[in-house]
């Protein structure tokens, strides 16, 4: 096996758990918020980041973080 056919490999699983998570939350999770600092744990460029989303502001909140 490729390293291209590991990494599509890789990728496909990750949608598909993706994919499964969403259907099994019955709408109980938000969504990853691509410019929340935690919920891309420092994937995205600092400029594109605009701050905690609401679940993760509601943690804080709650001092789970």
């Amino acid at each position: 096996m490729s390293r291209l056919d590991e990494i599509e490999t890789a990728l496909n699983r990750m949608v598909l758990a993706y994919e499964n998570t969403l259907s099994e939350s019955e709408g109980k999770w938000p969504h990853p918020d691509s410019g929340c600092i935690d919920c891309t744990c420092g994937t995205v460029p600092d400029r594109l980041n605009t701050g905690r989303c609401a679940y993760h502001n509601a943690k804080v909140l709650l001092g789970q973080i």
